[in-house]
């Protein structure tokens, strides 16, 4: 049975839902995740005292999942820029310190549903795997 929910409050409080709007790749990655009966997921996951939050985790699992939106942006781009490629790096570095799994995904990943099986082999054995469970394409 897979649903997303707000975190429950355990890590650290989380945004007011007024201020948090998933991206449509964030949108079309919970209907993948979905369609494809993940274990329930914690959106907006903050997993340290500073400020940074997953997109979606599993945080009984310690594995987390990031979709980086906005890459071919160039200069204009959050995290391609230096400063946020830096920032980026920050808060990577630190989850993987803290045992994080963490798992970046791009808008390639997302339309051709690569990213289930990195996903799959570090939530066994907390998912079932039905080898005649088609996987949807998300366009």
């Amino acid at each position: 049975m897979s649903s997303s929910k707000k975190d429950n409050g355990k890590s650290s409080p989380q945004k007011e839902s007024s201020s948090y709007k998933r991206s449509k790749l964030e949108k079309q990655t919970a209907l993948i995740l979905k369609a494809n009966q993940f274990p329930e997921w914690v959106e907006e996951h903050r997993f340290c005292e500073r400020r940074w939050r997953f997109d979606f985790a599993w945080p009984d699992q310690m594995v987390a999942l990031e979709v980086e939106g906005g890459i071919w942006k160039g200069k204009f781009g959050g995290h391609t820029s230096g400063k946020g490629f830096t920032k980026d790096c920050d808060k990577y570095n630190t989850a993987t310190a803290m045992g994080w799994r963490v798992f970046r995904i791009t808008n390639t990943h997302v339309k051709e549903v690569s990213f289930l099986e990195w996903l799959r082999a570090a939530l066994e054995p907390h998912i079932e795997s039905d080898p005649n469970h088609d996987i949807p394409i998300f366009p």
